[in-house]
């Protein structure tokens, strides 16, 4: 997988991590403006910072909706309360996520890759902040993982919307 997908893909899972297509529409939406996303990936940290306005989630949630169709041959998805979690079989592999919510302006999520090869777990901690700052524009992301040089991207102009 390419640096840039890569980054995409993380970027979309920090945007909506419980990604059934189902599912997507019971999910409470998120406050447009500055969202900081910490994620914890195989034991590497890393942080983005998400510029986000209404047309950019859906946008996110149809991206993580289209891998799930994509790379997954079922897809279970359970909501209680603030919490969602969805368990996919994709490409011989068990992605169990879990999604809480606190409250409108913040979220946690742990996913939990069940494959032969052993478990892989992930897990992000996301607030918003307030308005995005004058330097980004929905759809901006900063995205720093130990390890990777930083990156700036427009998951916009990323998807050709």
């Amino acid at each position: 997988m390419n640096y840039r997908l890569f980054l995409l893909v993380v970027c979309a899972g920090g945007i909506s991590a419980v990604t059934a297509a189902d599912l997507a529409d019971r999910l409470p939406h998120y406050k447009p403006g500055l969202w900081d996303i910490t994620l914890m990936m195989a034991s590497r940290p890393g942080e983005e910072k998400v510029c986000l306005d209404k047309d950019t989630e859906i946008q996110m949630r149809q991206l993580a909706a289209g891998m799930n169709r994509n790379l997954c041959s079922k897809t279970e998805v359970h909501s209680s309360g603030s919490q969602y979690t969805s368990v996919a079989t994709c490409k011989g592999q068990t992605v169990r996520s879990v999604l809480t919510f606190s409250s409108d302006s913040a979220y946690h999520a742990d996913t939990t890759i069940h494959s032969a090869a052993g478990d892989r777990k992930s897990s992000m901690d996301a607030k918003w902040l307030g308005a995005c700052p004058v330097d980004m524009k929905p759809g901006d992301v900063v995205v720093t993982i130990q390890g990777i040089p930083p990156m700036r991207m427009n998951l916009k102009a990323m998807l050709g919307k």
